[in-house]
């Protein structure tokens, strides 16, 4: 709310941060008021300097090369091998139901997904080597 009806916010560099040394005072000051003297244990300064939980420019550029990798490397599976992969890690379905609505064994599910799985981590090693 402080934040809210700040009439200049400028000076602010750090919202985030702003807001989280903002709630350490609120919490502290609620604290004394409430705990008997002596009692009250401080929050440290370093709550002021929580780092961002959101990844950084570069760590989302790297995440969306990685991503175009994977999706490359899916798209040259075979057909049954991509099906699979999909309706297991995207799908959520279990080896049995895949193996059950494709008609084909529950071993030979496992097998095609050891093996699409494996063709994309060597393509992102290919990628990172």
């Amino acid at each position: 709310m402080r934040l809210a009806f700040m009439s200049n916010r400028d000076h602010i560099r750090d919202h985030s941060a702003y807001l989280f040394r903002t709630a350490a005072t609120l919490a502290n000051d609620h604290l004394r008021a409430t705990v008997p003297s002596g009692m009250v244990a401080r929050l440290p300064a370093e709550t002021a300097e929580i780092p961002d939980p959101a990844p950084s420019p570069e760590q989302r550029i790297a995440d969306s090369e990685r991503l175009a990798i994977v999706a490359g490397a899916i798209a040259e599976l075979d057909p049954l091998a991509r099906t699979i992969l999909i309706l297991s890690r995207f799908q959520g379905y279990s080896h049995e139901r895949i193996a059950k609505d494709l008609g084909i064994s529950k071993s030979w599910v496992e097998k095609n997904i050891i093996r699409a799985l494996a063709h994309c981590k060597r393509r992102l090693c290919e990628q990172d080597g």
